[in-house]
């Protein structure tokens, strides 16, 4: 059922028939519900519903952790959300095959690390980071700390009643932000994101590090690193 938003001469939101009304940025779009189909999906059209399936949980959970929607805010535009402007930009990137494309946790361009890696263990992951240096830009009046988020993105499951593809957001706790020093994160996993996390067989991480102010806002991101599968 349709309903107006603010008053008569308001927005329309809801259902009338097979017309939908759907509000964005204040304007009204009009769909139509598609038919029920009744000829089973190709192997194609399985393929890319896999794939946005994915998608949408890679931008969902990216968006969730707070200093990292902060970088993405910034690039929405036309009423879009960051959520849906995360979502653009993995799509072309994501390979559900292997995993082995790559995912942006944070805009393109970030600062630079210098032999980062990622270790997924049973409980845990190591992310560590030779050093920092070279990058300019760092205020240390300002970047007091730094922390790394990220997805884990899960593949295969033990479970047949899961789905082959899930993802657990992270971020770690802060540590005193050092650029010209070895970064080492251990970063634990438990409770239910354990039992998920071990429901998988393969799992690849994509991280960045974040430098922080005082008050814990965010500054600076670095470029996005994984795992080697």
């Amino acid at each position: 059922m349709a309903r107006l938003i603010g008053g008569p001469f308001g927005l329309v939101s809801g259902k009338v028939g097979d017309v939908v009304y759907r509000n964005r940025g204040g304007n009204t779009r009009v769909s139509v519900l598609p038919k029920q189909r009744t000829s089973p999906r190709s192997e194609y059209e399985i393929a890319l519903q896999t794939k946005f399936a994915l998608a949408g949980k890679i931008a969902r959970g990216i968006n969730s952790i707070a200093i990292l929607k902060y970088f993405w805010k910034p690039t929405a535009y036309n009423g879009r959300s960051s959520c849906n402007i995360i979502f653009k930009n993995n799509y072309a990137l994501i390979d559900v095959k292997d995993l082995s494309g790559a995912i942006l946790v944070a805009p393109l361009f970030g600062f630079n690390l210098l032999n980062p890696s990622i270790t997924p263990g049973k409980q845990n992951i190591l992310i560590e980071c030779q050093s920092m240096t070279g990058n300019p830009s760092f205020d240390l009046k300002v970047e007091k700390f730094v922390c790394t988020a990220g997805v884990i993105v899960l593949k295969n499951p033990s479970d047949e009643m899961l789905p082959i593809h899930d993802v657990i957001p992270f971020k770690s706790k802060k540590q005193i932000f050092y650029p010209d020093k070895q970064l080492l994160v251990d970063l634990e996993i438990s409770g239910g994101q354990l039992a998920l996390y071990q429901s998988y067989s393969i799992k690849k991480v994509f991280a960045v590090f974040v430098t922080i102010d005082e008050d814990e806002s965010p500054v600076h991101h670095s470029v996005t690193f994984s795992n080697k599968e």
